[in-house]
């Protein structure tokens, strides 16, 4: 694994012969074995939230059938007589209780599970799907409530699944790695992720999902590749104090040292388009109130995310609910995944879309509150005392009886033992 990343997999690379000894190269390997240490960090971990804009848009690009590639029986005959063999050899049953897909006809996964990118796979994946299952239900394991990647892309003859709970195989440029407990793929800022690469911090608008997962396919982990560079250092450490060198003197350095720069003012450049910007008052009352309350929630209630297949952004039009606990889904799904489910009925509520409730609560809210009132006891406060806030109530109230003492002392008409 690559330290805290929970990826398995193995790189070559060593060093040619001809410039690195076998002794320190067997000192260098040998290094790296002890700085190894096993994954500390989940796979879930790396995944990002379901409703995250990303993942939305990785789905929806993973779910698009292109057709100009063709989708039928030339895929699945290539490779039907292997998974044939494959339930046959392994006594696994005909049955395909994951997908529920028949020849050229209908798939429906799991309730929770990504429908449209189900319905965009071939006959092979879908049915290596109900194979993987099988082999981890004989073992008495539901992959429905583990986290579990498999490789869609290989042969069922081949390993197709992760070999621990929580930790990713290597990835590859080609692959199609499906989460069993999210019931889709790993999308492309998620592999980058595992790689080590901070996707937080970059900018990836131009790249789609498979540039993103061709980039991971054909890297190395940052954690192992740092590793290998800091052990190489260490044990190189002498040959490189071999090139230390005295420092240059002042003149040396003026001649042909570092530049420094002057930090003039007048050779920076000024901020694209700062000169058009124009002075704007800052609204921090809001600008068109917060109005009724009631209409306030209903518009959250219209705005809130009744489908996985909704995200963040936008809100489906075919939303049914369960008469029996209230469940909703999207009608476009899979209806037969749900049998626990009866009397789905439409939701004829108004829907906001929840970008457009974002702006208006927004502007509704006032960015600043001032609350008043708060000093009205200042007067019945003696200088530098604190009253407790049974005796300040009681000061306040309109209907208490007796008068402040002389003393000052914040006491009542009558003794306090």
């Amino acid at each position: 694994g690559g330290g805290f990343l929970p990826e398995a997999g193995e790189a070559g690379g060593a060093g040619e012969s001809g410039v690195v000894g076998e002794e320190e190269l067997a000192r260098w390997e040998a290094a790296i074995s002890e700085l190894s240490c096993p994954a500390s960090s989940s796979l879930e971990a790396f995944l990002l939230p379901t409703d995250d804009p990303r993942v939305h848009t990785a789905r929806e690009d993973l779910s698009h059938i292109d057709p100009t590639k063709q989708r039928g029986v030339v895929d699945w005959g290539r490779c039907e007589t292997r998974h044939q063999r494959a339930r046959t050899d392994e006594e696994l049953g005909a049955k395909r209780p994951l997908t529920q897909w028949v020849s050229q006809g209908h798939c429906a996964g799991p309730d929770f599970a990504w429908h449209d990118w189900f319905k965009s796979q071939v006959e092979r994946v879908v049915d290596l799907c109900d194979i993987n299952y099988l082999r981890l239900a004989r073992e008495g394991q539901d992959a429905n409530y583990k986290t579990l990647v498999w490789n869609l892309s290989q042969n069922v003859d081949r390993s197709t699944a992760s070999s621990r709970p929580g930790v990713c195989p290597c990835l590859t440029p080609n692959m199609v790695p499906y989460v069993t407990n999210r019931g889709g793929p790993i999308v492309g800022p998620e592999v980058l992720a595992l790689q080590g690469i901070p996707v937080d911090d970059l900018l990836l608008t131009r790249e789609n999902n498979d540039q993103m997962a061709d980039l991971a396919g054909n890297a190395m982990s940052s954690t192992i590749v740092g590793t290998c560079i800091l052990a190489a250092l260490l044990l190189s450490r002498d040959t490189l104090r071999a090139f230390d060198a005295p420092k240059p003197d002042a003149a040396a350095a003026g001649a042909g040292g570092l530049v420094t720069s002057t930090g003039s003012s007048e050779t920076q450049a000024d901020v694209a388009g700062g000169l058009a910007m124009a002075e704007k008052p800052l609204a921090l009352l809001g600008e068109g109130g917060v109005g009724p309350l009631a209409q306030l929630l209903a518009e959250a209630a219209g705005s809130a995310r009744m489908c996985a297949s909704e995200g963040r952004t936008r809100v489906a039009s075919d939303i049914v609910r369960c008469a029996k606990c209230g469940t909703t889904k999207s009608k476009s799904g899979c209806p037969e995944s749900w049998p626990e489910h009866v009397d789905m009925a439409p939701v004829t509520e108004p829907r906001t879309p929840p970008r457009e409730f974002e702006a208006k609560l927004a502007a509704a809210l006032p960015m600043v509150v001032t609350l008043g009132g708060l000093g009205c006891a200042d007067g019945m406060r003696p200088a530098g005392a604190l009253l407790p806030a049974g005796i300040e109530a009681k000061l306040l109230s309109p209907t208490r009886g007796g008068g402040g003492d002389d003393d000052g002392d914040g006491g009542g008409g009558g003794s306090n033992a």
